[in-house]
């Protein structure tokens, strides 16, 4: 059953991707048309994980913008490019956690390695701290205290 949901995802994003360039890209559908598609009373029962998703694919379908395709040109949106998809849905699978080398040695060393190219792209000394974060909130929140830091530690200086 397992492969079969798994499968039956790809197929679906593969299908989604191949279809960016033919798809529109405004509002297709308002949001009382997909919360009638995807309400409703919460099941007693569960259903079957390969049909759920085909399910939840073809409910969310009409309120898809197609922001990957060749024609949008709305707000910065990343693309998803089949290698990146591919990767994020290993990194999914894999389900590591990179907090500390005996949790995950792989992951450990993927963001050792993925830092110092970091460090490198941005012509900064090798011994630089790097540090990943969650997204993009807590970016935000990491560099307001980096900076906060350094103005405090540059006022005790003068």
């Amino acid at each position: 059953m397992q492969d079969d949901v798994l499968a039956g995802a790809a197929e679906l994003a593969g299908a989604w991707l191949a279809s960016l360039r033919e798809r529109p890209v405004g509002i297709p559908v308002g949001p009382g048309e997909l919360r009638a598609r995807l309400g409703g009373p919460l099941s007693e029962v569960g259903q079957d994980p390969a049909s759920l998703i085909a399910d939840v694919a073809a409910a969310l379908e009409p309120g898809l913008v197609a922001t990957a395709g060749p024609r949008y040109f709305g707000f910065v949106n990343g693309g998803s490019l089949p290698a990146a998809l591919a990767a994020d849905w290993l990194v999914s699978a894999f389900d590591q956690n990179a907090a500390m080398y005996v949790m995950s040695p792989a992951a450990a060393v993927v963001e050792e390695i993925a830092a110092a190219w970091l460090l490198d792209l941005l012509g900064l000394p090798p011994q630089s701290a790097v540090g990943f974060v969650t997204g993009g909130q807590m970016a935000n929140f990491s560099c307001l205290a980096a900076a906060r830091h350094a103005l405090l530690a540059a006022s005790r200086l003068t």
